[in-house]
């Protein structure tokens, strides 16, 4: 924000600041001139005149300016300081402040070093004011013969013609505008920095806040998706568990029928070759009698008494008995053979379906009920063919 702010000394300098750093510097450089020029009068044990005392009112304008570039302040509080510091300050200064930048400031104030108070006041008049007093002692005579030497002629005291005055205020000039152009650009690139700085500290402020975020969302979803995939290798792993145990406790069952079948299939095989034999037998021992029966050759038993019939009887009756047995131990040893065949298939698909996980509670207890109950040999009557109970419960569970 611009100040727009103007100063004056004694003798009619003006300058116009619109920027408070820039005032800030001028002020500073005043205070420290003046304040160095009151030591060395002091020093030199001569009483300064009043302007070099202006290094105290410029170091309370100072904290007041400094006051106006506090990053703190509001706009209507500064414009508030400003129009104070306008009304209340800057009067005290230009009735007691002598700009060091006067071609004569060095003069003067070596008269008031080197002859007084009175002589400097006499100098500053002629030169600065531009009027002249009576004269009344020597400091102020010895004063006024320093204006005339330094207004019309070359000495010791003051060397300088209007020539060289006129160059040296021009170079003043230049020197004073260069170093304000110096001193925006430098507050400019400042600023244009800080800016920069707060936008590269917003900018990773939020670049770390959303690399935070993502981070905690990725940790997240690595956490479900673990969780998850513990979940089904631990399920994975029971299932994998209990379908080994269900196999070591089949796995006998499944050997026991496998071994069964076959001694089954053998039995079979030996009561089916007596069956045979007994058939071939009896069909040759019928047919040599009733050979020697027709041809009336002489029989042991004589077919033509009652007797001999119910021996006949007897021993046909006791022979198709024995053929009725040895074809029911023939039969029962193939039933009992597919049944333990079937029993065994049973084993593995039930083990098959385990394994998958296509098999519930109910559809076990069916499975097992039909692997391990009670077999019919068929040997009785009431015995009924071959039945596999259960079967066909399993395939409608699984449908």
């Amino acid at each position: 924000m611009d100040i727009n702010i103007t100063i004056n000394d004694v003798a009619g300098f003006k300058e116009s600041f619109s920027d408070p750093r820039s005032l800030l510097n001028f002020l500073k450089k005043e205070h420290a001139f003046w304040k160095n020029s009151d030591s060395e009068a002091t020093e030199a044990g001569v009483k300064p005149h009043s302007y070099f005392k202006a290094h105290q009112i410029i170091k309370t304008l100072c904290d007041s300016v400094e006051n106006f570039i506090s990053p703190n302040i509001t706009d209507d509080e500064l414009v508030q300081k400003i129009n104070s510091f306008k009304k209340q300050q800057l009067p005290n200064l230009s009735s007691r402040w002598l700009c060091s930048t006067h071609p004569y400031t060095a003069t003067f104030i070596g008269c008031n070093i080197e002859h007084g108070v009175d002589a400097a006041d006499a100098f500053f008049r002629i030169v600065g004011m531009n009027s002249f007093n009576q004269i009344t002692n020597k400091p102020s005579l010895m004063g006024s013969v320093a204006a005339y030497e330094y207004l019309h002629q070359k000495s010791d005291i003051a060397k300088r013609s209007k020539t060289e005055k006129k160059s040296l205020e021009k170079l003043r000039k230049e020197l004073e505008e260069s170093n304000k152009i110096l001193i925006k650009e430098t507050l400019k690139s400042k600023d244009e920095y800080y800016e920069w700085l707060e936008e590269s500290k917003r900018n990773h402020s939020s670049w770390c806040s959303q690399n935070e975020t993502n981070f905690n969302e990725k940790s997240n979803q690595i956490e479900v998706n673990f969780n998850e995939l513990e979940e089904r290798i631990t399920n994975k792993f029971n299932e994998i568990e209990s379908t080994y145990r269900d196999k070591l406790r089949l796995e006998m069952p499944a050997m026991y029928w496998r071994n069964s079948a076959k001694r089954h299939g053998l039995h079979g095989g030996l009561w089916l070759v007596a069956l045979t034999f007994t058939i071939v037998a009896g069909m040759l021992f019928f047919y040599d009698f009733f050979n020697n029966w027709l041809l009336g050759q002489s029989l042991g038993v004589e077919l033509n008494t009652v007797q001999g019939v119910l021996i006949f009887a007897s021993f046909l009756t006791a022979f198709g008995f024995f053929v009725k047995v040895l074809s029911r131990l023939t039969f029962s040893s193939y039933h009992l053979m597919r049944d333990s065949q079937e029993r065994e298939q049973l084993t593995y698909l039930y083990l098959s379906l385990l394994k998958e996980g296509n098999i519930d509670e109910s559809s076990r207890d069916i499975v097992l009920q039909a692997l391990f109950s009670r077999t019919d040999s068929g040997l009785l009557g009431s015995d009924s063919g071959i039945t596999m109970p259960g079967i066909s419960e399993l395939l409608r569970q699984q449908r």
